[in-house]
């Protein structure tokens, strides 16, 4: 695929030339099996790579499995995290200290093949783009987890003004260069989605279609409630137009009051006599007060963002590392 001489001269020094970040989350069963596919094929293309492995706290024991493939395989480099922060922040951990040229991102569960990481490198150093996504065709997924995905990144999109857009079903599987590393990095939210960062950045794309597998074990850690938590505040951090359509509401609500008083009003001229009952009344103030309570809900998520975000904390804290250099990446 790749002159390893050409690999050499480009990098040069003691760096890698490819690096892949992986967060590693409810996978003991798997990091052996993604240890062997990551190296069969990174060895296909360079001899000078890493793999940095994220481990975001798991409480299965995925971080001794890490540490026990690292202390065979000095290219396997280890970031363990204080405490569970959240699968984005863990890339975003993984990108701080990856050192490669060009640095692949995919999750740990081998839903994106390795064997696909030549073309995805291919199709970017052929192209003029700094960003190449791998685009999931067939899915091995269940079908409220599709319709979650799907809900999600129209929603993005629309409220976002396109600045989130994307016409294809990508995830975290791509490939970056050091370009785009080092923008990523000044990136300081915490309320984040890798794709949604590389999409914001602006820079140029390219799109490659995979065929998407099974999970290889074990159960994915993200549950409706979290995947909705997530795409809640990624929504919200993104754009104010939530709380403009707040406002709409507000206003609805408040035409509502006004016209159902008019009604009375008017009633009572024509007929000479006023609406009576209770079940009127109820019908009313709890729409009011229902429209009041989503417009309070959505300037308190707001509010709870900035307070978040006032408070200046890093994005995440490392208990320990290993076979990782001083320093991290430049």
């Amino acid at each position: 695929m790749f002159d390893m001489q050409q690999n050499m001269e480009e990098k040069g020094g003691d760096r890698p030339f490819l690096s892949v970040v992986t967060p590693v989350y409810n996978a003991p069963e798997i990091v052996e099996e993604l240890h062997r596919q990551l190296c069969e094929q990174l060895e296909k293309l360079t001899d000078r790579f890493e793999i940095v492995m994220v481990d975001d706290c798991c409480p299965r024991g995925s971080g001794a499995k890490c540490r026990e493939v690292a202390a065979r395989d000095p290219r396997v480099k280890v970031i363990e995290l204080a405490r569970n922060f959240g699968q984005h922040i863990a890339i975003s951990a993984g990108l701080d200290y990856a050192e490669g040229d060009y640095v692949f991102v995919m999750d740990c569960d081998l839903q994106d093949p390795p064997d696909e990481m030549g073309r995805l490198l291919e199709t970017l150093r052929s192209s003029d783009a700094e960003i190449c996504f791998a685009c999931r065709t067939g899915r091995k997924e269940k079908w409220l987890k599709l319709l979650e995905s799907r809900l999600f990144g129209y929603v993005i999109c629309h409220i976002t003004d396109r600045v989130f857009w994307c016409d294809q079903n990508i995830g975290n599987f791509s490939v970056i260069t050091r370009k785009t590393v080092r923008a990523f990095r000044r990136v300081k939210e915490p309320n984040r989605s890798y794709p949604g960062v590389l999409l914001w950045l602006g820079f140029r794309k390219v799109f490659m279609p995979i065929e998407s597998r099974a999970r290889f074990a074990g159960q994915s850690g993200y549950t409706f409630w979290k995947s909705l938590r997530h795409a809640m505040n990624i929504i919200l951090q993104q754009s104010v137009k939530p709380l403009l359509l707040s406002a709409v509401f507000a206003f609805l609500a408040f035409m509502l009051a006004v016209g159902s008083c008019v009604a009375v009003i008017w009633k009572w001229i024509a007929y000479g006599d006023a609406p009576t009952g209770w079940s009127s009344i109820i019908v009313i103030v709890s729409t009011l007060f229902a429209m009041v309570f989503m417009v309070l809900t959505v300037m308190c998520v707001y509010m709870a963002n900035l307070f978040v975000e006032i408070h200046r904390r890093p994005l995440y804290t490392i208990r320990d590392t290993m076979n990782l250099r001083r320093g991290g990446g430049d």
